[in-house]
């Protein structure tokens, strides 16, 4: 398919105004598929491995909050279809991963040394769900901690 245009289109709820981002490089391509996450404040963008395609997982991360400015983080060549599940409080990306026969597998891409590193959690690809974790102090069963205003 030609012609086809990848783009992320955002709301701002404070100017209440539509915004387009254009996607980077290999992430326009019409054939892929793609998913989103956060690491730390920043939108990470990335392609994931179609089940026929033995291709690169590749992520890229939009520069300081700058629509239309991505750069590539790096490109994970795991053994199956694979997609990008969020990331480890130290940056690192959980990835599931589904080989040719068997279930999907939880497992974390360790850049450094450019490894697959399975956490030995197994399940459906798809049932894996990874959401940030975000530490405060606020109690929410503590009836002192209310806020009134005026």
């Amino acid at each position: 398919m030609t012609g086809r245009i990848k783009l992320i289109v955002s709301f701002d709820m404070t100017s209440e105004e539509f915004r387009e981002i254009t996607l980077p490089g290999d992430l326009s391509d019409a054939i892929s598929h793609i998913s989103m996450s956060y690491l730390g404040n920043s939108l990470v963008v990335c392609k994931d491995v179609e089940q026929d395609i033995n291709g690169d997982l590749c992520l890229w991360m939009m520069r300081g909050g700058v629509s239309n400015s991505f750069t590539k983080l790096f490109s994970i060549t795991p053994n199956g279809h694979a997609t990008l599940r969020g990331f480890r409080k130290s940056g690192e990306p959980i990835i599931a991963i589904r080989g040719k026969c068997g279930p999907g597998r939880l497992a974390v891409y360790e850049p450094y040394l450019k490894c697959i590193d399975y956490l030995g959690i197994d399940g459906s690809l798809f049932s894996f769900k990874v959401y940030p974790y975000m530490e405060t102090l606020f109690l929410l069963d503590q009836p002192d901690n209310m806020v009134y205003s005026d």
